[in-house]
């Protein structure tokens, strides 16, 4: 029997409609993942499913207890389990005892939320963003134990190899409908596709169907118009009926016939499936400058911290022009350090750090900083660019950001809307050197595969600090590891990196 039955559910805020005839069912011990893109109403359909909303219509049937962990990192609609419950679930979350919340970080805040959903033992979990602040170490503890939960689990998140690992559903929800696929994320974008692909084909075939009968329709009205024109002429009989009468005769038929063929058409039309929406896909060169081979980067006996805190030491390092280097590492390792180490913003606490004269280093930073709020985007950017060219709106439209947001006042956008603007600027400027900190925050799905594709056509050299192993492994050909309190180059690309790790994981 299913945990879950729900039927052409509906709910809408005012004139806004969220939801329009949602219909799915939950298995027990389901692994499904529930993606769309942000503020597509998964978290209210999360909340409805939990039943901490109703829906406004449709039907919606629970048999079995469900909890939601939403993105606050509380739990609604339910009671704290015992504390030894909850300490023993925390026991297996982490191998250091967590922290009280005060004094907690946003990571362990998480795992302190993740621990006390698990000591619930609902039957169905709901989590909304389980991942967010968890590093590569917290969501790999995550996926073990989700794995071994005897419930089923719901999951909301634009962590892609979350979702690849954990699920083996995905239902995607657009335009207030929701659509089902089988296994994980990158089977749900292989099958996706297919599917629009299929769609297009079909919508391409009716187009060519609904000319060819358009053309009939023409041919046939022609036809029928010569034909009443000869059937007013005299036919030289001196008769009132003969060819005369005939020819009348046929013009009524192909009267008849014209107008078969165009209510068929209208009946066409009236059934044909719209054009399946495009993916945004970026087809341009992002330009980066310089030659490629030659070390802009090199570190020797460098030691990372701040106040008076060493975060790594004796490393050794370069970068070449035109590497997607990863750097990659736990939580509070070290990673901004070294980005505002590179800056110049914070003095290595030993040995030397050589940048290449001159060379053009572009940094996007965690935090929303750095944005005007007070401006309209589009003139923020032509402060920043000169002329918004078609080269800048193509970008701009494939990274999700179209007339309305350009519009807006910056304040007024949202916190993934920012960090495309942000993103845009630096990619259109034509830096030598781009820095990224974690550039996929607050960014969905589809904004985290439209920023891929648009820095594997960046033609300089990228610094990449991120959770977000997907992208990494998309990106990155070398790699700059945290590991034992110090920093070293690894050659292979991060996504050789990430399958020893997935073994490793696979084996405990």
């Amino acid at each position: 029997m299913a945990l879950l039955h729900a039927r052409n559910l509906t709910k809408s805020y005012g004139e806004i409609s969220v939801l329009r005839g949602v219909s799915l069912d939950l298995e027990p011990k389901c692994r499904a993942a529930l993606v769309g893109d942000n503020g597509c109403g998964k978290s209210t359909l999360l909340r409805l499913l939990a039943g901490l909303e109703s829906p406004d219509g449709g039907v919606l049937r629970r048999s079995a207890s469900a909890l939601l962990l939403d993105q606050r990192k509380e739990l609604d609609g339910a009671a704290l389990p015992e504390e030894g419950r909850q300490r023993r679930a925390e026991g297996l979350f982490s191998a250091t005892e967590l922290p009280g919340e005060e004094t907690a970080s946003g990571g362990e805040r998480m795992k302190l939320a993740l621990s006390r959903a698990l000591a619930c033992g609902a039957e169905l979990l709901l989590l909304d963003e389980p991942t967010n602040d968890l590093d590569f170490d917290g969501t790999r503890q995550l996926l073990q134990l989700l794995r071994g939960y005897p419930g089923g689990v719901l999951a909301v998140s634009h962590d892609r190899y979350f979702l690849d690992q954990l699920a083996e559903v995905c239902f995607e929800l657009e335009d207030g409908v929701l659509q089902r696929y089988q296994g994980g994320y990158s089977d749900y974008r292989r099958e996706r596709e297919r599917r629009r692909s299929a769609a297009q084909k079909r919508f391409e075939e009716e187009r060519k169907e609904q000319e060819r009968i358009r053309q009939a329709i023409r041919q046939s009205e022609a036809w029928a118009e010569k034909a009443h024109r000869q059937s007013t002429q005299a036919d030289g009989s001196g008769l009132k009926m003969g060819k005369k009468e005939e020819r009348r005769a046929k013009a009524k038929k192909l009267d008849r016939q014209a107008k078969a063929k165009t209510k068929r058409l209208e009946r066409q039309l009236q059934q044909a499936a719209p054009a399946p929406p495009e993916e945004r896909r970026v087809f341009l060169r992002l330009e980066g400058g310089g030659q490629g081979g030659r070390r802009i980067l090199q570190a020797q006996g460098l030691a990372l911290g701040y106040a008076g805190k060493t975060l790594a030491v004796g490393a050794d390092f370069f970068l070449l022009r035109g590497e997607r280097m990863a750097v990659f590492g736990p939580n509070g390792c070290g990673k901004s350090t070294l980005l505002h180490t590179i800056l110049g913003r914070t003095a290595p606490l030993a040995g030397e750090l050589w940048l290449s004269p001159g060379l053009d280093v572009g940094v996007l930073e965690q935090g929303e900083e750095g944005l005007p709020e007070g401006m309209e985007a589009l003139a923020f950017l032509r402060e920043m660019l000169g002329p918004v060219d078609g080269r800048a709106r193509s970008l701009l439209h494939q990274l999700g950001l179209d007339r309305r947001h350009l519009g807006q006042r910056i304040a007024s956008l949202s916190l993934g809307e920012r960090m495309k603007l942000k993103l845009s600027l630096l990619l259109l400027q034509g830096h030598e050197l781009l820095l990224l900190d974690e550039p996929t925050t607050c960014l969905d799905a589809s904004a985290r595969d439209a920023l891929e594709n648009a820095l594997l056509q960046y033609g300089g050299t990228l610094l990449l600090v991120s959770h977000d192993v997907y992208f990494l492994s998309r990106l990155c050909d070398r790699c700059l590891l945290f590991e034992e309190g110090t920093l070293r180059r690894d050659e292979h690309p991060f996504a050789q990196l990430l399958s020893g790790m997935e073994e490793e994981l696979y084996h405990k």
